[in-house]
């Protein structure tokens, strides 16, 4: 039941900036970035389709147990992965650094969760 809650809290955490991300201004808004051109546009929105299925996995895991690990799994390597990269970039703002530190609390909310789903 707890796992459940988590992997929902944590599937929110990336699915909503994921959906927001699709809208460029939202995006520049949200992450307070200039973006700045078609190849960047392009990037931007591909983030946000990963993000939100990354998120959308997340919060159908409950219901469908069998992806529970894959979806727990894939949302800690990409917040982990914009977490290091986010904290290893000189330069990053203060809005990108706030969404940093979220994705920090859902990773240790994800750990919890990895800890409950694979020792309980």
């Amino acid at each position: 039941m707890i796992v459940d809650v988590l992997l929902v809290v944590i599937g929110l955490i990336n699915l909503v900036p994921g959906l927001v991300g699709l809208s460029l201004e939202r995006a520049r808004t949200a992450y307070a970035v200039d973006i700045d051109g078609p190849d960047l546009e392009v990037v931007m929105r591909h983030r946000a389709v990963l993000l939100a299925l990354v998120g959308l996995a997340m919060v159908v895991a409950p219901w469908v147990p069998e992806i529970r690990g894959a979806a727990l799994t894939g949302g800690i390597v990409s917040m982990a992965a914009f977490v290091v990269i986010a904290a290893r970039t000189r330069g990053v703002g203060e809005k990108l650094r706030r969404v940093m530190w979220v994705d920090v609390v859902a990773l240790v909310l994800a750990a919890v969760a990895a800890f409950i789903l694979w020792t309980g």
